[in-house]
């Protein structure tokens, strides 16, 4: 299993792999926006996660299922 720690390890998984973008939660969707177009900016995005994981999960002939979801678990009550 590989492990991913920002955008450009994502992008080149091929196999199982762990993604661990943040010490804790993700950035929000304002700061995520603003921050897009920066160099330094290695978190990848929610749609960036999961078009990797089903471009990963494809080539099992098995057949797979995914869940993805942006749940905020700061703000759940």
């Amino acid at each position: 299993m590989a492990l991913a720690f920002n955008k450009a390890q994502l992008q080149q998984a091929t196999g199982k792999t762990l993604g661990l973008f943040a010490d804790s939660g993700m950035a929000k969707g304002i700061v995520e926006t603003q921050n897009r177009g920066d160099a330094l900016h290695v978190q990848p995005t929610l749609k960036e996660m999961s078009v990797q994981a089903l471009e990963i999960l494809d080539c099992n002939e098995q057949g797979f299922v995914a869940v993805s979801s942006n749940f905020n678990v700061a703000n759940s009550e």
